[in-house]
C-alpha cells in the first residue's frame, strides 16, 4: 500500500510539474502579446506626438497663409481705388 500510495504522490508530483510548465508557457505566450501591446502603444505616441507638431505647423501656416490673404485683398482694393480715381478725374477733366 506505501508503494501505491508513493506511485500516487509521483503521478501527482509529475501532474503538478506539467502544469507549471502549462502555465510557464502560457505566461510565455502572453508576455509576447504585452510585449507587442506595448510596441504598438509606442509607436502609437510617437505618431501622435508627430500629428501633433504637423496640426501645429498646420495652424501656423494657415494664419500666415489668411494674413497674407488680407494684404493682398487690401492692396487689391486700393488699387482698384486708384485706377477708380484716376479714370474718374481723367473723365471729369475731358
Amino acid at each position: 500500500e506505501r508503494q501505491a500510495d508513493i506511485k500516487k504522490i509521483d503521478k501527482t508530483i509529475s501532474e503538478l510539474a506539467q502544469m507549471f510548465v502549462e502555465v510557464s508557457e502560457m505566461v510565455n505566450r502572453q508576455q509576447e502579446v504585452i510585449d507587442s501591446i506595448d510596441t504598438a502603444v509606442e509607436e502609437t505616441h510617437v505618431h501622435v506626438d508627430s500629428g501633433r507638431k504637423e496640426v501645429n505647423t498646420a495652424i501656423v501656416l494657415r494664419i500666415k497663409a489668411r494674413k497674407k490673404l488680407w494684404i493682398i485683398l487690401a492692396i487689391s482694393i486700393i488699387i482698384i481705388v486708384i485706377i477708380v480715381v484716376i479714370i474718374y478725374f481723367t473723365v471729369i477733366k475731358k
